[in-house]
């Protein structure tokens, strides 16, 4: 499955407004990284990492 970083900040904001939550979207970052997935061992306190399949 192909996934697109931007339908995925835009799918994030619409599922927000939903909950009336507002979330600016310079809160949230995505970064691509080769296989194997690890998380980045520099990870910012307060930063989540994500692994997908």
């Amino acid at each position: 499955m192909k996934w697109d970083p931007e339908q995925i900040l835009e799918d994030i904001g619409i599922v927000a407004k939903l909950c009336d939550i507002e979330i600016n979207s310079d809160i949230i970052s995505i970064e691509i990284l080769p296989m194997p997935h690890k998380p980045p061992p520099n990870l910012p306190k307060g930063k989540m990492f994500t692994q997908s399949a």
